[in-house]
């Protein structure tokens, strides 16, 4: 006689099998019909939401505004240089590194499609309305909702994959409310039209879709890219040329169709009307976000670093150990940022270079690679060598952590 509970939990199996098969279609028609469909109405419907958008303009109060911008400044890219060092000295550090790729080449992605797309703000395409941050770089993608759409949902998901269904339903929950949350701040703030927002969550859905259905081999790829050096350290080479490949098309996107396509006259007079003088309106901002490749591939060079000298288990310390590690490591990692953007130039190509490549992939290299090896010397981290890179042979060896 079959026992009752593996019958019940063969059929929970099948229903989530059947679930996300039931999602990876939604996302194939949302990719075949839905991303094409909006990008030949974009006019049509940029006219109709406008009186939307300067019907909430008008309805705004300053608490709403000052509310909404503290919440988009969280929502920023910047905001990573310390939710990147924070997750990876104080989560597992295979999963931080899992985490860590899936969200840089979703910027990537932003970065790609906003250049290809070249949407305007609202504030670019009616001087009617007023755009309360004055954002720059193109419309779609929206950075904020797409970033935190991916960061929370992934992070969710790896962080409660074994956990109750109670818990995971709240979690998810948690992250529903706060993408509304932005949703709403992208509307009240006039940073992007509707139809904007609403392609910008189904581009996360779609990417988050693949991301999940390829988990498999995303976690083989960070495991093999970022651990067991003798073993692995090719690996990081055939990261780097991936990289230098993506760094090459997202180039050749930005040179032959964005440049060519040129920005209308009657943006940049709509947009100066409410916004500073030296306001660009342009897609240099969206073109910058691809630039966190190069911390992927500093992180992927000091993960490796790493593994050559400490085992891949390192991180497997008391919790006020790992928060002690994680607050050094927000501060290096700010203050690396920082420093390099005390440097302004004018020249788009030098701006990107060294305000934006070379601090993330230092950051990447020292958070990743340096950091671990001086948290082993004092104490913060286990100071045992890449032999011990088996969970069993870590018990035994250093006893119950």
């Amino acid at each position: 006689m079959l026992n009752p509970s593996l019958v019940q939990d063969s059929k929970i199996e099948d229903r989530k099998v059947l679930t996300f098969q039931v999602i990876k279609v939604i996302a194939g028609i949302l990719l075949i019909f839905f991303i094409p469909l909006e990008y030949l109405t974009s006019n049509s419907l940029n006219n109709l939401e406008k009186h939307a958008l300067i019907r909430i303009q008008d309805d705004r109060t300053d608490s709403g505004i000052n509310f909404f911008k503290i919440l988009d400044y969280f929502g920023n890219h910047v905001f990573l240089i310390v939710i990147f060092p924070a997750l990876y000295h104080f989560y597992d550090a295979r999963k931080a590194m899992k985490i860590i790729i899936v969200v840089c080449i979703s910027l990537y992605m932003h970065s790609f499609l906003a250049l290809l797309y070249m949407e305007p703000r609202p504030f670019w395409y009616s001087s009617s309305i007023k755009g309360e941050l004055c954002t720059s770089g193109f419309g779609l993608p929206s950075l904020e909702i797409l970033l935190v759409t991916v960061l929370f949902i992934y992070t969710a998901a790896e962080l409660f994959r074994n956990r109750g269904p109670i818990e995971s339903t709240i979690a998810y929950s948690l992250c529903l409310a706060l993408i509304s949350l932005y949703v709403t701040a992208a509307l009240y703030l006039g940073e992007h039209f509707p139809h904007q927002c609403v392609v910008t969550i189904c581009f996360a859905f779609i990417y988050l879709t693949g991301a999940f259905s390829l988990d498999k081999y995303i976690s083989n790829m960070a495991l093999k890219t970022c651990f067991g050096y003798n073993e692995n350290r090719k690996n990081s080479i055939y990261m780097l040329i991936a990289v230098l490949a993506l760094f090459c098309s997202i180039i050749a996107t930005n040179n032959l169709i964005t440049n060519v396509k040129g920005i209308s006259i009657y943006w940049i007079k709509h947009a100066l009307k409410h916004c500073d003088n030296d306001y660009q309106v342009n897609g240099s901002d969206s073109f910058y976000i691809s630039a966190w490749i190069f911390y992927m591939q500093g992180a992927v060079f000091g993960c490796m670093f790493t593994a050559k000298r400490l085992s891949m288990f390192w991180w497997m310390t008391p919790y006020y150990k790992r928060f002690i590690r994680s607050i050094i490591a927000c501060g290096i990692s700010y203050g690396v940022f920082s420093l390099f953007s005390l440097f302004d130039f004018s020249a788009d190509a030098s701006t990107f270079s060294v305000n934006f490549v070379a601090p993330l992939l230092i950051m990447g290299f020292v958070t990743h690679g340096i950091m671990p090896l001086i948290f082993a010397k004092v104490h913060l981290a286990l100071s045992i060598g890449p032999d011990v890179d088996d969970e069993t042979e870590l018990t035994s060896y250093y006893g119950n952590i």
